[in-house]
């Protein structure tokens, strides 16, 4: 499998999505991105699986800003997210930034952040949980 093939136009808050926030964002970012807070500035920034820090996310874009704009973001609940995902499938963030893959697409080095399971062929479950640990 690859990264999740994102249409922004499609990404959107189900009515069970539960923590909204409004962040600022230090780079360009569309719907459908997982970001992490830098501690440096507080800004957000794409996650990547590729070190500790930028693994981290604790939110998902659902606006699109441009860089130091503000976006929506959503922590948790259920978020149609635009591309077709496979029911029961583990989400995580991708070794590319801003990236959604399967949890089956980690490799060796990537830090592992579950973003949530698909609970159908659109919808996943967003329950953001950073792991800090690298796959060996």
């Amino acid at each position: 499998m690859a990264d999740l093939t994102i249409t922004r136009q499609d990404v959107a808050l189900s009515t069970s999505a539960v923590s909204f926030i409004r962040v600022q964002v230090a780079e360009a970012v569309t719907q459908g991105q997982p970001l992490y807070r830098a501690a440096t500035n507080s800004k957000y920034y794409k996650a990547a699986a590729t070190s500790a820090t930028s693994a981290a996310a604790t939110v998902v874009a659902m606006t699109p800003a441009s860089a130091e704009g503000y976006c929506l973001a959503v922590k948790s609940g259920d978020v149609i997210i635009g591309a077709t995902t496979t029911q029961g499938t583990t989400y995580v963030v991708s070794a590319t930034a801003g990236g959604i893959a399967p949890h089956a697409d980690l490799g060796s080095g990537n830090y592992v952040t579950t973003l949530g399971i698909a609970i159908s062929a659109t919808v996943i479950r967003l329950n953001i949980q950073a792991s800090g640990i690298a796959i060996p």
